[in-house]
């Protein structure tokens, strides 16, 4: 009984208490842990701290590398666009090209019959003077 009582007087009910924010990066205790060649690399490579061990405030450089992605998207909308302008210019001249061989394949074949025709005029007047 005297238990039942001790339990109907513990009060359960807790405050809107905030956790507090962890960081292990901070934590004393996991240092030596931080301190390892290998940690320190990954660390890095993962950009959670610099290459002097100072650790990387992600939510303050969060606005740098939202300005970095759009210059990557950007770069890579403008390498994009120029590409496909290299290719439509390509394409053109290539098309202009076959144009200009159409046209030399044209005029030769014209200079062909006038030359023909004026072969056989030369042998119609050659033949009217011989009889």
């Amino acid at each position: 009984r005297q238990l039942k009582d001790k339990e109907r007087a513990f009060d359960t009910t807790t405050v809107d208490a905030r956790i507090p924010e962890y960081n292990a990066l901070l934590d004393r205790n996991l240092r030596h842990y931080f301190e390892s060649e290998k940690v320190q690399k990954f660390l890095v490579d993962k950009g959670l701290v610099d290459r002097r061990g100072r650790i990387v405030d992600l939510d303050r450089n969060k606005a740098k590398l939202f300005i970095v992605e759009q210059e990557f998207n950007l770069a890579e909308k403008a390498e994009e666009r120029r590409v496909m302008e290299e290719q439509m210019l390509k394409e053109r001249f290539q098309h202009e090209r076959q144009l200009a061989l159409e046209e030399a394949r044209r005029l030769e074949r014209l200079s062909k019959i006038r030359e023909d025709a004026a072969m056989r005029r030369e042998l119609i007047q050659t033949q009217r003077k011989l009889r």
